[in-house]
């Protein structure tokens, strides 16, 4: 039996698009905000040393991240983890599911901590920075699409002296987009460890 190895994944590893569609009903439930992307190129590499690996498991959990809303809008995070865990995906390693799961568990809510979440406290050093910072990532993307139309088309960061300009742009009134990241964007900005500055350009 022939076994994929890492450098054929390629031939058989699912898209996020064809993952989410293992949960079928509304399309929201498995929403793939567009300002994920943009974070996904210009946050990990420079700024949390996470590199092509770390921002392919950031597409399928961004594409997963309201998958729980299958179940209940009421701690719809913890019920996205708990499928995620328990859906037998075909073209993972456990310990990606487990990644994957732990950063739709903590797109929202409490931010992760090994002294408060059991689960979170037994994944591996490294993989727990990863879940923290992917985590952070999806929940300031989410807030970036808080009225689901899809408004903003590019997010970029830029470096201003010791400071970050989190440069946005898109179209027609974002200024729910804009308040919800000031909601769910704290997590991010302090991972960052710098004074982030949100600016709409364009």
């Amino acid at each position: 039996m022939w076994v994929p190895t890492p450098s054929t994944w390629w031939w058989w590893r699912p898209t996020p698009w064809a993952t989410s569609r293992c949960w079928p009903g509304r399309s929201t439930w498995c929403g793939w905000p567009r300002a994920c992307c943009a974070p996904a190129r210009s946050v990990p590499k420079p700024y949390f040393e996470l590199g092509d690996p770390e921002r392919e498991l950031l597409g399928y959990a961004a594409r997963l991240h309201d998958v729980g809303l299958s179940l209940a809008e009421k701690g719809h995070h913890k019920h996205g983890a708990y499928l995620i865990e328990h859906a037998n995906l075909a073209g993972f390693w456990p310990a990606e599911i487990e990644t994957i799961a732990q950063i739709v568990r903590f797109h929202r809510g409490r931010p992760p901590s090994a002294a408060r979440h059991e689960t979170f406290a037994l994944l591996k050093p490294w993989t727990q920075h990863v879940v923290e910072k992917l985590a952070a990532i999806v929940r300031a993307a989410d807030a970036l699409d808080r009225t689901r139309r899809q408004a903003v088309c590019t997010v970029r960061l830029r470096a201003q002296g010791e400071d970050l300009d989190l440069e946005v742009a898109g179209t027609g009134d974002l200024r729910p987009e804009l308040e919800g990241l000031k909601d769910k964007g704290g997590f991010l900005f302090r991972l960052l460890d710098r004074q982030v500055r949100v600016v709409r350009i364009g």
